[in-house]
């Protein structure tokens, strides 16, 4: 027969369940409970200094024990084992609850003895059934208490009556379990950001009993690179909301701007300019430009119908740019050049810029003339797109209302050359002042 050093160990596959959907499997095992008796005494004596080939770790104290009760038949016909008192023993043990310990007063310990000497003794393995299941109990409760040493020694004591009994397999996948889960816990920390957890997880896996070195190096394996997918998604995610940022500070930016109405003032700082900064995202892009586009249209309008003409046509130009249709543009234009033809019409010129082409001079009013009266009138009136004078008022005189009659029709028998605005003739203001002096 095989000696407890030369056993091999099942494997253990297993897929850890991490948001990364990274699968490991784990081969190689990282333990066997399962396992035959020792042929000898030598042999047995060599069970007492088992070491797992996976861990390289002896078992307890309590499983060498075991072994050596478990010796083979030629030694216990000479060592003359009393089976009767043996089972007792054993029964005596289990009802004090010693199922594997102390060394050589445990109920494995005599059950093994009984079972060596009579393999087929039915009351002893009826017995030894029910204490297994009992010890598997105890396996799960101290799995369930993170007590993993003491449930692996139960286990793997059992494990030495019965290697192939289904309580045995079992109590190995409630172990496998076990670790199983100690490994997925640690994924699950690494993957929520408790590194230092996870550390601790895998620094509680690596001092099991019997663990195999192939899997506790899957594990961190797993670990890592759920921390790495972590750290480039926690990457992606700072990106994006960066990205966002930008975008909302860009889009604040510009409707700010319009709200100020510097649409394409001043420069650096207008609406267009903002939105020249950048080209995505295409679609924000899109909506803020017709934003400005009706902006610009209002504005425009509203320039028209004011009369504020000055920089009117860099508005309409802007609005062509922003894709306002040109007969959109070319209406407004109309308007804005008939309002601008009415201002130009309204603003008043120096009488030097006309050609006067007949004058007439005041009539003195004999009234002043008789009492020596000298002084001045004020006028303004239109010259019309004939050349003739009207709409003539009064601004100033001195004095007061003594030539202002003979001023003014005088003023209305002068005509002029009419004024030009982009080669039409157009109504002119101007003013003149007329004086009157006896000399």
């Amino acid at each position: 027969m095989e000696s407890a050093n030369s056993k091999e160990y099942s494997s253990l596959p297993l897929v850890l369940g991490i948001t990364a959907a990274i699968v490991v499997s784990a081969s190689g095992g990282w333990f066997a409970l399962g396992g035959k008796t020792p042929d000898s005494i030598a042999e047995a004596e060599v069970a007492a200094e088992f070491v797992p080939a996976a861990t390289e770790e002896p078992v307890s104290e309590t499983v060498a024990a075991v072994a050596i009760a478990t010796a083979s038949t030629e030694d216990v016909v000479e060592h003359s084992i009393d089976v009767d008192a043996n089972l007792r023993k054993a029964r005596l043990a289990a009802a004090a609850d010693l199922l594997v310990a102390p060394t050589d007063q445990n109920a494995l310990y005599f059950y093994g003895r009984v079972l060596t000497a009579d393999p087929d003794h039915a009351i002893a393995n009826a017995e030894l059934d029910a204490l297994l299941a009992s010890i598997m109990l105890i396996v799960d409760d101290h799995l369930a208490a993170d007590e993993f040493d003491d449930g692996y020694d139960l286990a793997m004591a059992a494990s030495q009556l019965r290697p192939a009994h289904p309580l045995i397999d079992e109590m190995q996948n409630d172990l496998n379990e076990y670790v199983a889960a100690l490994a997925d816990e640690a994924s699950r920390l690494a993957e929520s950001g408790n590194d230092e957890e996870a550390t601790a997880k895998l620094a509680t896996l690596k001092g099991l009993p019997g663990l195999s070195s192939d899997f506790v190096t899957s594990a961190e394996q797993v670990v890592l690179e759920t921390q790495q997918t972590r750290t480039e998604q926690q990457q992606l995610e700072d990106e994006a909301l960066q990205k966002e940022q930008a975008e909302q500070e860009w889009l604040q930016k510009i409707s700010d701007a319009i709200a100020a109405e510097n649409l394409i003032t001043p420069p650096g700082e207008s609406a267009r300019d903002y939105l020249a900064e950048r080209d995505e995202p295409a679609e924000l892009k899109e909506q803020l430009s017709t934003q400005l586009r009706d902006a610009l249209l209002i504005a425009a309008q509203n320039k028209v119908d004011a009369g504020e003409l000055d920089d009117l046509e860099s508005y309409l130009a802007a609005s062509l740019d922003f894709g306002v249709d040109e007969e959109t543009v070319a209406a407004l234009r109309t308007d804005f050049e008939s309002k601008k033809l009415e201002q130009e019409s309204r603003t008043s010129i120096a009488l030097s810029e006309f050609v006067r082409l007949t004058s007439a001079p005041a009539k003195y009013p004999t009234r002043a003339s008789q009492r020596d009266i000298t002084g001045w009138v004020e006028v303004t009136f239109t010259v019309t797109k004939a050349g003739k004078t009207a709409d003539i008022e009064v601004l100033r005189a001195e004095p007061e209302e003594v030539f202002d009659i003979s001023a003014m029709e005088a003023v209305k028998k002068w005509t002029f050359e009419p004024r030009q605005y982009q080669g039409e003739p157009i109504d002119q203001r101007t003013t003149a002042r007329l004086v009157f002096d006896l000399e």
